[in-house]
């Protein structure tokens, strides 16, 4: 006897997702302008990721993704389960993951990445925790779910 199984469109619409979309975790144009100071947080974050000048590389971002990508892809695999099963939409599912990521990233900046600050910069921001100064850097770490360019 042959097993009908009557697809709601759950599996359309997850693949329509996935086909055409992809979550972006970071520091996004809408969350990148700053109270005072002359650089916007996407630059000063690059900065910090990547290294630049006295600035050492600080990664918040990439070493993240490194560390999380396992679970993160369980949380994946789960959340997409109950899509299957129509209790999460697509959406929903995609939303989940993006939150997860951007708060491990918040996380990870707040974990004072090495290496020291230096005694100067010590002693101008009044406290030693590397990459957060006025809290404006990653409060501005979010997630977009975006249409994928081709």
């Amino acid at each position: 006897m042959k097993r009908v199984v009557h697809d709601s469109g759950w599996a359309k619409q997850l693949t329509d997702l996935m086909k055409k979309h992809v979550i972006t975790i970071g520091i996004h144009d809408k969350d990148s302008s700053r109270d005072g100071g002359d650089l916007p947080n996407a630059q000063i974050g690059y900065i910090h990721e990547w290294g630049l000048g006295n600035n050492p590389k600080r990664s918040f971002l990439r070493s993240t993704a490194d560390e999380k990508r396992d679970s993160w892809l369980k949380l994946l695999e789960r959340a997409f389960k109950k899509v299957a099963h129509r209790q999460m939409s697509a959406r929903t599912a995609f939303e989940l993951i993006g939150n997860k990521a951007a708060h491990d990233v918040v996380m990870k900046i707040n974990s004072n990445i090495p290496p020291e600050l230096s005694e100067a910069t010590k002693d101008r921001k009044g406290k030693s925790t590397a990459l957060i100064d006025t809290g404006q850097l990653k409060n501005s770490i979010d997630f977009e779910i975006k249409e994928k360019r081709y």
